[in-house]
């Protein structure tokens, strides 16, 4: 990344580059009972296509440089990929999908549905080279660093409202809208495209398991503007792209459009979900939590369907 970004800035090029990678955090203490490893899976982002962005950054001194880490099952390993392109001031889905399906189509591995891996806590944190908080997560299932200018006891990014109009917390909103932005979308499509699940049966408390949706963004789990801004920028990629898990034609991810899933707070007997997938309808169970606020567009299943 420091390469691409010295050679871009030699050469007076702003176009971001996207680095997929996997690291292993490995804690030995007290309470783990020897050594623990908690693999993750990282995207790094640097540069930007944004003339507002890199006018911000030549003022402010700064680098637009994003990070972001996700939880990956230990018996994953992706090769390093080098991007260009996927991440843009106009984030292209397609190109999103295109270029991570040819990346890492080879890599895909299928894991019980009970393995899904945790971060440390199970929360998601903010880092502008050290910890932002320990106290306070995002409210996200990632952690993100970001090139942040921040508030004087370095707990919160300073965001655009009334009270700051400042060039920082312009530079703020737009690392968020068009970096970090689409790198997550770039995640969560990789962390797909890397994993598939197996199951023994298609009953409906299997298919509920939170262990495909574990990296979709919440928006009521989020507290502060600057973190419910992303999920909402987020909200219009995922709807666009593969990050769904269904049973279906032998296991495979579809885009929200494509998928149906059984209304709120209603179980559907295992047989009417068992022939609707071997029929071949994309069938995605989420567990309540996500389905009712995840805010994707997924069509409900219906007597009408059914018949």
């Amino acid at each position: 990344i420091e390469n691409s970004l010295t050679s871009q800035r030699a050469k007076g090029i702003q176009r971001p580059v996207c680095n997929i990678s996997k690291c292993t955090i490995m804690v030995e203490g007290p309470l783990t009972r020897g050594v623990a490893q908690y693999p993750y899976l990282l995207c790094n982002a640097v540069g930007s296509d944004s003339l507002e962005m890199v006018e911000l950054a030549r003022k402010l001194k700064v680098i637009p440089w994003v990070g972001l880490a996700a939880p990956l099952p230990d018996t994953i390993s992706p090769p390093k990929q080098v991007m260009q392109g996927v991440i843009s001031n106009q984030p292209n889905c397609k190109l999103i999908e295109n270029s991570v399906t040819q990346c890492f189509h080879k890599s895909k591995k299928r894991i019980s549905i009970s393995s899904t891996p945790a971060t440390l806590d199970n929360k998601g944190f903010a880092f502008c080279f050290l910890p932002m908080s320990s106290n306070n997560d995002t409210g996200l299932p990632v952690h993100i660093h970001g090139y942040f200018s921040l508030s004087d006891n370095r707990r919160r990014v300073r965001w655009l409202d009334l009270d700051d109009q400042s060039d920082e917390a312009k530079w703020n909103k737009c690392l968020m809208e068009h970096l970090i932005t689409p790198a997550y979308a770039v995640l969560v499509t990789t962390s797909c495209s890397l994993m598939t699940f197996q199951f023994s049966t298609y009953s409906y408390q299997q298919l509920c398991s939170d262990a495909p949706f574990s990296l979709l963004p919440l928006l009521s789990k989020t507290r502060e503007k600057a973190w419910k801004y992303l999920v909402e920028r987020m909200l219009p990629l995922l709807s666009n792209l593969p990050v769904l898990w269904t049973p279906a034609g032998g296991g495979k991810w579809v885009k929200p459009s494509e998928a149906y899933c059984p209304p709120p707070n209603r179980a559907i007997p295992n047989s009417i979900l068992d022939l609707l997938i071997q029929l071949g309808y994309p069938v995605v169970c989420f567990p309540q939590n996500i389905q009712l606020h995840c805010q994707l567009d997924v069509r409900e299943i219906t007597p009408q369907i059914v018949r």
